[in-house]
């Protein structure tokens, strides 16, 4: 079921990312055929978007633990239904791991550059792009409305950290919530 729910979003993101890249195209467009071809390529794909929408909706709406799962992670400040279901999808393992595997899988923990004497700046670097790709809006959304989040956030801003590097950290932040909501079913997050 995971693996068909990864794949119908996958595709749902590619066709979005394809409306965009037309709608910017269509700013261009002057020739009146080329208009027309450009608003039914748009409304094709929509509409393909919006049947893998449903058909995900319905899959998950008919799997009780999937169900069960997005409703508890959107319990989170700043998780959508979206980022929830994509989570489940694309990190399985979500859940049954430690808060460190959990973002390692996500691509979000620092690994360092040191040799010898010498250190480097840390870096995230491999882990699901999909996953953290869903995460990065939540994580803006979390910095300003999650009563834990933002306070946190505005912390590391305040210490001199690059804005790449805070919301970053929510976005690590955010799937260690995420791991211990799944791992818990008595767990409430704020």
């Amino acid at each position: 079921v995971l693996r068909r729910i990864r794949e119908l979003l996958r595709r749902r993101d590619s066709l979005l990312e394809t409306v965009k890249a037309e709608a910017n195209r269509s700013r261009l467009l002057e020739d009146k055929l080329s208009k027309r071809q450009n608003r039914r390529l748009l409304a094709l794909l929509r509409k393909q978007a919006e049947e893998l929408e449903k058909e995900i909706r319905s899959i998950v709406s008919a799997d009780r633990a999937l169900k069960e799962k997005t409703s508890r992670l959107q319990k989170i400040k700043g998780i959508g239904w979206h980022s929830s279901i994509t989570a489940i999808a694309e990190l399985p393992e979500l859940g049954s791991v430690n808060s460190k595997k959990a973002a390692a899988m996500a691509g979000l923990a620092p690994y360092d550059r040191d040799s010898g004497k010498s250190y480097g700046k840390r870096h995230i670097k491999g882990g699901n792009a999909f996953a953290r790709k869903a995460l990065y809006m939540p994580a803006h959304n979390a910095k300003r409305f999650n009563e834990v989040l933002r306070p946190f956030y505005q912390r590391l801003i305040q210490n001199g950290k690059p804005f790449k590097v805070a919301i970053t950290a929510v976005m690590r932040k955010l799937i260690v919530l995420m791991n211990r909501i799944i791992a818990d079913p008595n767990f409430e997050p704020l």
